[in-house]
Order: C-alpha cells, then sequence, then structure tokens
C-alpha cells in the first residue's frame, strides 16, 4: 500500500502546474463529448452487438461449469435450458438499447468530469493549505489553541518533523467542503465571496456520484440542457476558485505560491 504523501514536503504552489491539470482535463473530456456526439447509429448497435455476444460467451461458460452434468445428459433438457438462458440475455440488449446506452455514456463522462474536477480541486487546497501553513505556523495555534502536545511529542525528533506531521494532521483532518471554505476564510484569510455556495453544491454533487447513482446525483429526469449548463459550471467555477486562491496566496506570501 502506498504510504501517504508528507504534504508538508510538497513545495510551492506552481500556477502552471495546476493551469496544465485544467487544461488537460478540458481536453479529455472534450473529445470524449466529440467521440460519443459523432458516433453513428451503426457504430452504437455494433457497440451494443458486442456487449451481447461478449455477454452470451460468459453465460455460457458458466452454464459448462456449474450445470448439473446429469441434467445435460437428459435430451432436450439442457439445451432448452440454455436456449431459455440466452434468450434472458438477448433481452437486455433489445434494438433500442442503442441509443440508451449511448445517454448512460453522456451521463457517465459528466459524472467523471465532475469527479475528477472536484479531486483537483480538493488537492490544490490541501497544497494551498499546507504551504501557508508552513509559511506561517502561527496560524495552527490560532485554529487550534486548545490543542495540547507533550514534550515526548515535541522533542522525541526535530522541530522540522512536528512542524510537518502537525501541518499534515491539520490539513487532513479538516473534512467537507464548507467547513474547509470557512477555515480558510478565519484562518488563511482567503475569501470565496460569491463563489462559495456553489462550491459547497459541486462538492455534494461529487459526494452523491461518489457513494450513490451517477444518475441519481446529476439528473433527477432525463434533460440533457440542465446537465450541459452543469458541466460548464462546474469547469468555470473551480478555474475560477482556484485562480481566486492563487493570486491571494501570491499577494501574501509570494515566494511559495509561484
Amino acid at each position: 500500500m502506498k504510504s501517504q504523501e508528507n504534504i508538508a514536503k510538497r513545495g510551492p504552489v506552481i500556477w502552471k502546474e495546476y493551469e496544465e491539470k485544467l487544461n488537460q482535463l478540458d481536453i479529455l473530456f472534450k473529445f470524449m463529448e466529440y467521440a460519443v456526439e459523432r458516433l453513428s447509429n451503426t457504430k452504437r448497435r455494433e457497440f451494443v452487438q458486442t456487449l451481447k455476444n461478449e455477454a452470451l460467451e460468459r453465460t455460457s461458460r458458466v452454464w459448462d461449469e456449474r450445470s448439473d452434468p446429469d441434467l445435460k445428459e437428459i435430451p432436450g433438457i439442457a439445451e432448452y435450458s440454455r436456449k431459455l438462458l440466452e434468450k434472458k440475455v438477448k433481452a437486455k440488449y433489445r434494438s433500442k438499447k442503442h441509443t440508451q446506452y449511448a445517454e448512460w455514456v453522456y451521463h457517465g463522462i459528466i459524472s467523471a468530469e465532475i469527479l475528477f474536477r472536484v479531486t483537483v480541486f480538493e488537492d490544490f487546497l490541501k497544497h494551498v493549505h499546507a504551504v501557508i501553513l508552513s509559511a506561517e505556523p502561527t496560524i495552527l495555534a490560532r485554529a487550534n489553541p486548545k490543542k495540547s502536545r507533550t514534550y515526548k511529542d515535541m522533542f522525541s525528533r526535530s522541530f522540522d518533523q512536528f512542524k510537518e506531521e502537525e501541518i499534515c494532521c491539520e490539513v487532513e483532518e479538516l473534512k467537507g467542503m464548507a467547513n474547509r471554505l470557512n477555515y480558510f476564510r478565519k484562518y488563511l484569510r482567503i475569501e470565496f465571496a460569491n463563489y462559495q455556495k456553489p462550491l459547497v453544491e459541486i462538492s455534494g454533487i461529487r459526494n452523491r456520484i461518489a457513494h450513490r447513482h451517477p444518475l441519481e446525483a446529476i439528473a433527477p429526469g432525463e434533460a440533457t440542457n440542465p446537465l450541459d449548463e452543469l458541466q460548464r459550471t462546474v469547469a468555470n467555477v473551480i478555474r475560477a476558485s482556484m485562480r481566486l486562491v492563487f493570486q491571494k496566496g501570491q499577494s501574501k506570501y509570494p515566494d511559495h505560491f509561484q
């Protein structure tokens, strides 16, 4: 298992690196949408046919491996049972399925985009948080004035190691988008202004996607226009919020934001 990163050692926040990540996500999901939109009905049917053939092959293997040997020896019964099972599989891939699968893929692309973008954003916030705590460790005292540590905690290793550990704990123990944004406002003096409410809502959508059905999380019905708007909103809000945070961090800690 990969050990947890010591985020206190990641180094300065470099905007070009995060901007490149966002640009790559733009290209990735535009390409996926482009490919799906231009896939002909014939190709969609071929795709569903491929899924059906694979399902039939799996069904045949399972039948051969698990069926009662005595049943197979009864003339007609084995073949009837196999045909019945194959009929049930084929019913799942009727002619209309190619359209339905295209809709699922479209919804899935949007779900994946939200997951990816929020993941990048949360990682960015953690990086910023750790960098500011490294630059101004007195924030730890203001944020947790009653937190106690023993001499053993402090002097069993170097002070730098102790500080790094405290920074990592502070960053990782802060859970939930609303809590993190409020922490930034209260202790790091970074206000998200009009972006705060949309960011909390976007994080909630991301959580529902991760823990429930993607279609339930982003589209109660089958309307596609609201999904288009949601997709653009998520991309724009996250990029603008990251830019805002970086600019504020750079104005206060220019050596740590490049």
